[in-house]
């Protein structure tokens, strides 16, 4: 028999999940059998900064307008 559940986090530590066969009105009694441990743990964040006026050598005019773009690898929603 199988039996599967879908989970998701997004921040935090890593997760810790444990199956176990045991009383249904009550999980803490009558534990039949235990599963080893499985730990999952998010991709750490990374960010890369940059500018528009990069591409000048890194300067621009008193007043100029640039841009700044960053580029994160997750969904920040």
């Amino acid at each position: 028999y199988r039996c599967s559940v879908d989970t998701v986090f997004y921040t935090g530590d890593p997760h810790q999940y444990v199956a176990y066969v045991s009383d249904v009105t009550d999980p803490a009694v009558d534990v039949q059998a235990q599963s080893a441990a499985v730990t999952e743990a998010r991709q750490p964040w990374s960010v890369e900064l940059t500018s528009s006026v990069q591409s000048s050598g890194g300067t621009f005019l008193a007043g100029a307008a640039f841009t700044l773009s960053a580029v994160v690898n997750q969904d920040v929603g």
